[in-house]
């Protein structure tokens, strides 16, 4: 459980700085600081995709649930 956490707060760490904190690097830096980070379009895709996913995975979860409830009422 403790992995897991420590990967979860590096991976928060990391896209707070990439979303929060790239937008106020220096021009000078730029260049620099941004070989570290994606392209800053990707930071809401990602997940907005993963999100999306989820959602359909649980509505379908919940379809397949109320089928087989459903299959079972008609049976008794």
């Amino acid at each position: 459980g403790r992995f897991w956490l420590i990967i979860a707060s590096v991976g928060f760490f990391y896209y707070t700085l990439w979303v929060i904190g790239m937008p106020f690097v220096d021009e000078d830096y730029k260049a620099t600081v941004s070989q570290f980070f994606p392209p800053l379009e990707l930071a809401l895709i990602i997940p907005s995709a993963i999100g999306s996913i989820v959602f359909i995975a649980l509505v379908a979860r919940a379809y397949h649930l109320v089928r087989l409830s459903r299959r079972a009422d008609k049976t008794d």
